[in-house]
C-alpha cells in the first residue's frame, strides 16, 4: 500500500498544479469596470459599474455584503446595489457616426440598421443623440426620448468627404457632458484615420477630452484601414471598450453586444458623507463572487458640501417662559459636527459633543425680562449660529405676585426643622457641661508604674482634610455652570463632592451643600450616592439615594451638569531589551492620480461649440448657425 502511494505522489503533484492553474484562470474571468461616479444626491453617491464573468453565462448577482467601496482610501458604507434599469436609472446614449466617402454603400447601410435596432431595444425613459462627421462635425439630433425621431435622423445619413475623427471625438465628449444622467455611453463608428480635418484639435487633446468627461466610448473600427491604436487609446482613457468589425456584416452583432453590456450594469449606492471638501476624489470598488474578486477604480469631482444649518426647537421668538424649558438644537446640511454650544445673553451655559443637543433653561436662574439664546454648531466648514429672543418670567411673578413657590415652602420647613434641632442640641450640650462630676477618692487609686519609652503609645497623625485619590479611574467633566469645562479626577474609593473644604471633588459654588454626594468608580461604572441636602430638595426634587452611571452619562448637582468618562487603562511597560533595533523608512503609498474633468479654457470651448452646428450633413451651415 505504501509503495503504491509513493508511485502516485508525482501524479498527484501534477494534478494539484493543474488545479491551481485552473483556479488562477477562473480568478481572471471576473472583471469589474467603474463606468461613472456621481454624488448628486449628497451625502449619498452612486457608482455605475460593469461586471463580467466569462466563466458563467450570466452576470453575478451583487448585494451590499459582496461589495466594498473606498473614498480617498477610507472605507465607505455600501447602502444598496441594484441591477441598472431604465425605470430607475435611465440611459443617455450618443451615436457618433463616420459618414466620410469611404462609408458609402453597404457599410453605411449596415450601420443604419444596427443603430436603429439598438434604439428599438431602449426603454421609453432612455434618450438618444446623433452626431455625424466627415470633413466637419454636425449635431443632427440633441438628446431626446423621441426614438422615432432619432431613428429617422439616422436613416437620412449620407456619405461624402473626409474624416475629422479628432474633432468629432472632442465634440462628442463636449455634448455628452451636457447629460446629467447617471448612465451614459458614446457609440463611435469609424472606418479610417483622421484625414482632411481643420487640425484645430490634436490627437492627444481628443483623447484627454474623452478621458475627462467621464463617459465611456464604445469605439468600433469597421474595415481594414482603421486607426486601431487611436481607437484603443480612446476606449481605455474613457473606461469604454474597443470592438472591431473587419466585415461590415458584423456590425449588427457588435451593436447588440453593447446593448447587452449596458443592460448588465449595476448601480452601487454608498455613503459619501466622509468627503467634506471639493476636489477630485478617487473611488475604488471591489466585488466578491465566492472565492473570486475583482476591483475597479475611478474618480469624481466633488463639489463643496452644502452649508451647515442650525435651528432651535422648544422656544419661539418673543415667547414668555415661566418654568423650566428644554430646548434642542437641530443641525442640518450633512456635515460632521464636533460641538454645539448654548449661550444665554452671551454667557456659555452648556455644550454637547453628540446628539441630541439639548439644554434646559430655568427662568429662576436668569430673572425677569428679555433674554437671548444663542446656539453655535462647530461644523466641518466652520461655525454656524442661530439666535432666538424671548421673555423670562420667574414662577412668583407668573402667579400674579401672590403665589408661593412650593419648592421654597419645602425648603423653609426643612430649615426650620434643622434650626430647631440645632437649638436643642446646643441646650443639651450646655446642660452636660454644667453638671458637677462626682467626688473622686484619690487614696483608693493605685499607683500605676510608668511605661518604658518604647512601649508608650504613639499619637495618631491628624486626618487630611480630604481623602486623596490613590488610583485615578475616571473623570467628571463640568458641562454647565461657572466651572464649565473643568475636569475632576475620581478613583476606586468613595470620595465626597460638594462645596465643603473636606471634599475631594470640591466645587467652587457656595450655592451647593458642603457634601452633595459620594462618588467612586467600580467595574467601569460611576457609583453615585446622593446625600439629602437642602440644595437637592429645593432645586432637583431629590431626597438622596443611589445611582449607577455608564461612561458618557450625565448627572446634575444644582445648576451644574457633570459628564462621566473613564480614564484609559495604561498599557504594561515593555522591556526595552526585547525590542529589535531595526530602522526602516516606510514607503510612501502612491498617490492615486485624479481623473476629474477640468473645463477647457473658454476660447477652446467656444471652438468646440463651433464644431457642432445643428444642420443636416448635406447642407453646409452658414456662419450664424456655426456660432450658435
Amino acid at each position: 500500500m505504501i509503495a503504491t502511494l509513493r508511485r502516485l505522489l508525482p501524479a498527484l503533484a501534477v494534478g494539484a498544479a493543474l488545479l491551481a492553474g485552473v483556479a488562477s484562470a477562473q480568478d481572471a474571468s471576473l472583471t469589474l469596470q467603474v463606468v461613472s461616479v456621481t454624488d448628486a444626491g449628497y451625502p449619498k453617491a452612486q457608482a455605475v459599474v460593469t461586471v463580467e464573468d466569462t466563466a458563467s453565462t450570466s452576470s453575478p448577482a451583487l448585494t451590499p455584503d459582496s461589495v466594498a467601496v473606498t473614498l480617498n482610501g477610507a472605507p465607505a458604507k455600501v447602502l444598496a446595489t441594484q441591477l441598472a434599469s431604465s425605470q430607475t436609472t435611465p440611459l443617455d446614449v450618443l451615436f457618433l457616426v463616420d459618414v466620410s466617402g469611404s462609408m458609402a454603400g453597404q457599410p453605411l447601410t449596415l450601420v443604419k440598421g444596427a443603430a436603429t435596432a439598438f434604439i428599438a431595444q431602449l426603454a421609453p425613459q432612455d434618450r438618444v443623440a446623433v452626431i455625424a462627421f466627415s470633413d466637419r462635425v454636425h449635431v443632427l439630433q440633441d438628446y431626446t426620448a423621441d426614438h422615432a425621431a432619432a431613428s429617422a435622423v439616422i436613416d437620412r445619413l449620407q456619405a461624402s468627404g473626409n474624416t475629422a475623427l479628432y474633432e468629432a471625438t472632442a465634440g462628442a465628449a463636449l455634448k455628452a457632458a451636457t447629460s446629467k444622467a447617471s448612465r451614459r455611453a458614446i457609440i463611435l463608428l469609424s472606418d479610417g484615420a483622421d484625414y482632411g480635418s481643420s487640425g484645430t484639435v490634436s490627437r492627444q487633446q481628443a483623447i484627454d477630452a474623452a478621458g475627462k468627461v467621464g463617459v465611456p466610448f464604445f469605439a468600433i473600427g469597421e474595415g481594414t484601414d482603421i486607426d486601431r491604436a487611436y481607437l484603443q487609446q480612446l476606449a481605455a482613457a474613457s473606461n469604454g471598450r474597443y470592438l472591431e468589425a473587419p466585415d461590415p456584416r458584423q456590425l449588427g452583432d457588435l451593436y447588440a453586444s453593447i446593448a447587452r453590456l449596458l443592460r448588465s450594469q449595476y448601480v452601487i449606492t454608498f455613503d459619501a458623507s466622509g468627503v467634506h471638501a471639493a476636489g477630485d476624489v478617487p473611488v475604488t470598488v471591489t466585488v466578491h463572487n465566492g472565492a473570486r474578486s475583482a476591483t475597479g477604480s475611478a474618480s469624481y469631482h466633488a463639489p463643496p458640501p452644502p452649508p451647515a444649518t442650525v435651528s432651535v426647537d422648544g422656544v419661539q421668538p418673543g415667547e414668555s417662559l415661566t418654568s423650566r424649558r428644554t430646548v434642542t438644537a437641530q443641525v442640518g446640511g450633512g456635515q460632521a459636527v464636533s460641538r454645539v454650544t448654548f449661550q444665554v445673553d452671551g454667557k456659555t451655559v452648556a455644550e454637547a459633543t453628540s446628539p441630541p443637543y439639548t439644554y434646559t433653561y430655568d427662568p429662576a436662574a436668569f430673572g425677569a425680562g428679555a433674554h437671548e439664546l444663542s446656539v453655535t454648531a462647530q461644523a466641518a466648514s466652520g461655525p454656524v449660529t442661530s439666535k432666538v429672543s424671548f421673555l423670562s418670567t420667574p414662577p412668583a411673578r407668573a402667579a400674579g405676585g401672590g403665589g408661593v413657590d412650593p419648592l421654597l415652602l419645602v425648603a423653609a420647613v426643612v430649615v426650620a426643622i434643622l434650626l430647631a434641632g440645632g437649638v436643642l442640641f446646643l441646650a443639651l450640650r450646655r446642660r452636660r457641661r454644667e453638671e458637677t462630676p462626682p467626688p473622686v477618692d484619690v487614696a483608693s487609686l493605685r499607683t500605676v508604674p510608668a511605661l518604658p519609652p518604647e512601649a508608650a503609645p504613639v499619637a495618631p497623625e491628624p486626618e487630611p482634610a480630604w481623602a486623596p485619590i490613590a488610583e485615578p479611574r475616571g473623570l467628571l467633566i463640568s458641562r454647565t455652570g461657572d466651572d464649565l469645562g473643568n475636569e475632576y479626577v475620581i478613583g476606586g474609593s468613595p470620595v465626597s463632592i460638594g462645596s465643603g473644604e473636606r471634599c475631594a471633588v470640591r466645587i467652587a459654588d457656595r450655592g451647593l451643600s458642603a457634601v452633595e454626594a459620594r462618588v467612586w468608580v467600580r467595574d467601569g461604572q460611576l457609583m453615585l450616592h446622593r446625600m439629602m441636602s437642602l440644595n437637592a430638595i429645593a432645586n432637583e426634587g431629590v431626597t438622596g439615594g443611589w445611582s449607577i452611571l455608564e461612561p458618557g452619562d450625565t448627572f446634575q448637582l444644582g445648576p451644574h451638569t457633570f459628564e462621566f468618562r473613564l480614564l484609559p487603562v495604561p498599557a504594561p511597560e515593555r522591556d526595552p531589551s526585547d525590542i529589535p533595533n531595526v530602522l526602516r523608512d516606510p514607503d510612501e503609498p502612491p498617490r492615486a492620480p485624479g481623473s476629474g474633468f477640468t473645463a477647457a479654457p473658454e476660447p477652446a470651448r467656444l471652438r468646440l461649440l463651433e464644431l457642432m452646428p445643428k444642420n443636416d450633413v448635406n447642407t453646409p451651415p452658414d456662419r450664424d448657425e456655426r456660432a450658435s
